[in-house]
């Protein structure tokens, strides 16, 4: 484990796993999901952020030599497991899935790939291969919400660029997700970003972020 991530407004817990050994990486990574999907009751979870399931998404990236041809059929294999040992309704996206979006999960326009609906107790889980993308965040406390929400509709026009809004205690929070940091990475998105918003934010990393994509923040 090299990161953890989490705040109790979006209640939510963003956990990073690197290693060479894969086999080693699918135990952690097994125990994590079985502790989340045991533990976590969405009938009584609250939080700002959009959740399929108590293990929300569970996507496995590449880095260095690792063949993304190999992580697919390893995807493909973990959530057949959760079906089968956990009974856990498992959705299949990203490059495990024809490219399919995660948003179009969250919005309900695919069907489960195992599993008739999700449980009302540990939802499901999206299980994917992507490449490495930036979850980054701008605060702007001198901006309503409405106000965020307009620089995150114009955010989307940007390529590879997913924006939400979010209404923070301290005041409203845009949410970005970089999926292609060769076309838009932490730079860029934080110089459009506040040029939009006609304020400067404060910047936040979620998770990690690749040297090569890095700016404020």
């Amino acid at each position: 484990m090299i990161d953890v991530h989490a705040d109790p407004d979006h209640h939510r817990c963003v956990v990073t796993m690197a290693s060479a050994n894969l086999a080693e990486l699918l135990d952690d990574l097994w125990e994590a999901v079985s502790l989340a999907v045991r533990r976590i009751d969405l009938r009584v979870h609250r939080g700002l952020h959009p959740r399929i399931g108590a293990a929300d998404v569970v996507p496995l990236v590449p880095l260095g030599e690792a063949r993304t041809e190999e992580l697919v059929d390893t995807a493909r294999r973990f959530g057949e497991r959760l079906w089968s040992e956990l009974g856990l309704p498992v959705y299949f996206y990203g490059q495990a899935a024809g490219e399919r979006r995660l948003a179009d999960v969250r919005a309900g326009r695919v069907p489960l790939d195992l599993g008739e609906a999700p449980d009302p107790r540990a939802g499901a889980a999206c299980v994917g291969v992507r490449p490495p993308l930036v979850a980054y965040n701008l605060h702007f406390p001198e901006l309503d919400l409405e106000a965020v929400r307009d620089v995150a509709r114009q955010m989307r026009s940007l390529p590879g660029v997913q924006a939400l809004a979010f209404p923070l205690p301290a005041g409203p929070q845009l949410s970005l997700n970089l999926t292609r940091l060769e076309a838009v990475a932490v730079p860029q998105a934080y110089v459009e970003a506040t040029r939009l918003a006609g304020v400067p934010g404060r910047p936040e990393l979620v998770g990690l972020c690749p040297a090569a994509a890095a700016g404020p923040g």
